[in-house]
């Protein structure tokens, strides 16, 4: 029960900071807090924890923040403009990735940030934001999990992995949701 408390924590101070920094600086305060979680992903996104007898890992919940924050990206830009910014965390994110020394990371990353971002973008825009936290964060964790994870861990720890993952991201998403329609711009 301390982990749930714990990582519920982490994600609000997550969803403040990110907010905060929105309100300060716009859309560069996204790409900042973004990138800082991708960056955290990087090296310390595979440390592992239990819930309920499953196995997830900490870097659920920095990229449940960045879906926050590209949900307010894409509430106040165009799609071409929201993607455009996406394209912008990505590669700020790619040198830690690089740095780090994960290379599957790098390759699983690369396939599962951009599709799921592009999907819950067209979501959010279509006023739709559960939705597209839900099927994005599904697409990320289909994706993201095997090729991250396929050749280091069993394929038991990595479904764990996959269901606990996607059940962490798509909750805290549904929760933030009242924050999130309280600062998006439009």
């Amino acid at each position: 029960m301390n982990i749930l408390i714990f990582l519920l924590l982490l994600y609000v101070s997550e969803i403040i900071v990110i907010s905060c920094l929105y309100r300060l600086f716009g859309w560069k305060g996204i790409v900042f807090t973004a990138s800082l979680n991708m960056a955290f992903i990087a090296f310390f996104g595979d440390l592992s924890f239990t819930i309920f007898g499953l196995a997830s890992n900490y870097g659920n919940i920095a990229y449940a923040a960045v879906f926050y924050g590209v949900s307010l990206l894409a509430s106040e830009f165009s799609f071409k403009e929201t993607v455009k910014i996406v394209s912008i965390i990505f590669f700020t994110s790619f040198l830690s990735l690089i740095i780090s020394g994960h290379g599957q990371l790098i390759v699983a990353s690369f396939f599962s940030f951009w599709l799921a971002n592009v999907i819950n973008v067209i979501f959010v825009q279509k006023e739709k934001k559960v939705l597209g936290n839900i099927f994005g964060q599904f697409v990320d964790s289909i994706i993201f999990f095997p090729l991250a994870f396929g050749s280091r861990l069993p394929w038991n720890i990595i479904f764990q992995y996959l269901v606990l993952g996607f059940a962490i991201k798509t909750t805290l998403n549904i929760l933030d949701t009242p924050v999130f329609f309280k600062m998006k711009k439009k």
